[in-house]
């Protein structure tokens, strides 16, 4: 399923870093079934039992096995569950057993066995009844929270197939105790209530990867809009809330439909979760309690989770998943884009990869399936956005958006991967993209640009501008399309040019009108690379990416929680170095550091200078951080700083004021990587202040006079707004 995955950390660290129908079905032809295979159809009734956790279910199954090797059909379920009977009504004299189960890790396996010699049918339906608990979280259901059921809990049958996967389609029906409502995917074909529990029924006509079956004490609102039927479920009355999100969802499926085509299902609903995630289901999203009430979701990841019922949802995602990179790119990114932002947004994009990937595990797009850490995230979301941007800097931005289009068309309700989406981008522009994309989709690593030289010289009717720019990284040079930006004298805004880089080292000459300025190579950061490190500031995530950084520990703390808190959060990062503390005879190894405590003696004599210089200063009651004095009392400070001495490496020195502090920022802290300096308060680490530190001028830049230089920003993918 297309989402933003593995719940609130992913949702928030997007999130808190920026701050996360069908338009009918006559709008869209029939779809196609996926890979010309023909679907497994699920007749479901559910009867569900919150208050135990259990269900009884019936579900008659139709599949077209004829071709199927062998001679025994082979099906799972949830091992907890207690089969009534299976049948196969049109063949009595097929055999069935079962194995395994009796337990959550074990499935139990259901093998349907036709006689020897007798040929598979085109089509056969099989019935199925068992009862039990349902999902990895039955037991938790009984206290109230919402039961999220997906195909992977086993609570259908699912045919045990070569490839590790089947299409459906079904109805399901399901009842629960009023006030319990049952949400999927789909459109809801029927509802009504009898003897104290509510039924539903929803139909899914487009094959899908998977059945969903969330429930919860749910307050519904509901409206249509342009043939989609859009809803809220809340687990409280709040008419506000839902008119907010309902508003916003009619904005971004407009948005989304004129940029892209029709939105591919008869509905989309927002479903509220007791657990905290961030889950994008096709025709509907699963967002937490709390998540829902961040007043920038409905800016942030909404938008991107309405989105993906284009990309991951609506088309499927085959070999490298690209869909997460490509959902980023047009919402989060475009978002940033339409206000002016797109430049910085690509600019944290190329610092998380520089912070976080390195050769050990670096990997190309081809491999990416989820996020798994931040150096995946980098990777298969933030390098796939830039490979989705360059793409468009290639052929621009009307064929680009004409190729997606083509590839949302042709591609509905299939399986698709790079090989399609380079298909459809050579079909809108006539071109051969194949070293394109077999740069970006199956090479490891990223190139490493300089401007070598800058040289400019009069040529009789202006000037003549002169670059060498090279490639630095290992490993052979990359084909490169580079923006430049050249000021021109009498004028601070740049003419912008392109140039094609292929060599180790490239040399360019550009006829201009008058004397230059300054010269800038990639000004709005529109090429994959990794960044020169002068180019960024120090950042807390630079430490967070680093490979064992140790930890530096105070002797001297006055609380011995607070110690006690440091020593925790040192030993809970993801790959923890040594632990050693601040006398004179530690040696420090190379690399990240993390150095805790206010009287720690190796920042008071190596960090309190370098931040002097850049403005912070200490005294017995405060700190003062650009400009504005902070009482030591009820605060923590968070500072990020090259290490002394010229050494490679980050150094974060963590001040915390108690015990229970340093627990919050232990969960808090990798969602605010791209900041050098931080200011929380009280026990519960509430953020106060946040901000960058200045960058120096890179190898990029050449100025050759001090005249002033302005970089507007250039217009963004389309000229409308949600």
């Amino acid at each position: 399923m297309g989402k933003k995955r593995r719940g609130i950390n992913l949702i928030v660290a997007g999130l808190l870093q920026i701050a996360l129908a069908l338009a009918s079905q006559a709008c869209l032809a029939p779809p196609a079934h996926a890979e010309g295979e023909r679907p497994v159809h699920h007749r479901l009734n559910v009867s569900l039992a919150p208050e135990a956790g259990t269900a009884r279910v019936t579900d008659t199954l139709t599949l077209h096995p004829e071709g199927t090797p062998g001679s025994v059909l082979h099906f799972e379920l949830d091992g907890r569950l207690a089969i009534e009977s299976v049948e196969v009504p049109q063949r009595p004299e097929w055999s069935v057993r079962t194995t395994g189960g009796s337990g959550k890790g074990s499935p139990l396996r259901v093998h349907v066995q036709k006689p020897g010699g007798e040929a598979w049918p085109g089509e056969i339906a099989l019935n199925f009844i068992y009862a039990g608990p349902l999902g990895e979280n039955a037991e938790t259901v009984k206290s109230g929270e919402t039961w999220v059921l997906s195909g992977s809990d086993g609570f259908y049958p699912r045919r045990v197939s070569p490839d590790g996967g089947e299409w459906v389609t079904f109805e399901l029906t399901a009842s629960a105790p009023v006030p319990w409502k049952v949400v999927s995917q789909g459109r809801r074909a029927g509802q009504h209530n009898s003897g104290g529990r509510e039924e539903s029924v929803w139909v899914s006509d487009e094959p899908m990867q998977g059945i969903y079956l969330i429930a919860d004490r749910y307050e519904e609102t509901r409206e249509d809009h342009a043939g989609i039927s859009l809803h809220t479920f809340l687990r409280e009355k709040e008419p506000e809330l839902s008119r907010r999100y309902l508003d916003a969802a009619k904005r971004y499926l407009d948005f989304y439909q004129k940029l892209l085509g029709p939105y591919p299902f008869p509905k989309f609903a927002l479903v509220e979760n007791t657990r905290e995630t961030g889950y994008g289901m096709p025709s509907f999203t699963l967002l937490g309690s709390q998540v829902i009430r961040f007043p920038f979701i409905l800016h942030t990841s909404y938008p991107h989770e309405i989105l993906h019922n284009w990309w991951g949802n609506g088309v499927y995602v085959a070999g490298g998943n690209w869909s997460e990179g490509l959902t980023a790119y047009l919402a989060d990114h475009l978002q940033s884009e339409l206000r002016g932002q797109g430049a910085a947004y690509r600019f944290e994009e190329l610092k998380k990869y520089l912070s976080y990937v390195n050769a050990g595990n670096d990997f190309p797009l081809s491999s990416f399936h989820e996020r798994e850490d931040m150096a995946t995230q980098a990777v298969g979301y933030g390098k796939t956005l830039m490979v989705f941007h360059m793409l468009r800097v290639e052929v621009g931005d009307a064929a680009f958006l004409a190729a997606l289009r083509e590839f949302y068309k042709n591609n509905r309700f299939r399986r698709a991967g790079f090989p399609e989406i380079q298909a459809a981008f050579e079909s809108v522009t006539g071109r051969d993209l194949s070293g394109f994309f077999k740069q970006w989709v199956e090479r490891t690593g990223a190139p490493e640009l300089a401007l070598h030289s800058a040289s400019t010289a009069p040529n009789g009717v202006g000037h003549e501008l002169r670059l060498e720019v090279r490639q630095k990284q290992e490993g052979p040079p990359y084909r490169l399309t580079v923006p430049v930006a050249v000021w021109l004298a009498g004028s601070d805004i740049p003419q912008v040019r392109t140039i094609h880089l292929s060599g180790e080292s490239d040399i360019f000459s550009l006829s201009l009108p008058f004397e230059p300025t300054a010269v800038a190579l990639d000004p709005y950061n529109d090429v994959f690379r990794r960044l020169d490190r002068k180019e960024v500031p120090p950042s807390l995530a630079d430490t967070y990416g680093a490979t064992r950084p140790a930890a530096i520990l105070p002797q001297e703390e006055e609380f011995p929680d607070v110690l006690l808190g440091y020593h925790q959060f040192a030993r809970a990062q993801e790959s923890p170095g040594p632990l050693l503390d601040d006398g004179p005879f530690s040696p420090l190894p190379p690399g990240g550091l993390w150095v805790f405590g206010r009287k720690n003696r190796y920042a008071l004599n190596h960090l309190v200078p370098s931040l002097e210089e850049y403005g912070v200063t200490f005294d017995e009651k405060q700190v003062v951080v650009k400009g504005e004095p902070v009482p030591w009392k009820g605060h923590s400070f968070v500072f990020t700083l090259k290490r002394p001495g010229g050494r490679a490496g980050t150094v974060t020195w963590i001040i915390a004021d108690s015990g229970e502090s340093v627990s919050r920022l232990v969960r808090k802290l990798p969602h605010y990587g791209k900041y050098g300096f931080l200011v929380f308060a009280g026990p519960q680490a509430e953020n106060r202040m946040k901000g960058a530190w200045r960058a120096s001028e890179t190898d990029l830049v050449k100025s050759f006079d001090a005249s002033k230089r302005n970089l507007p920003p250039r217009p963004p993918l389309v000229d409308f707004k949600p």
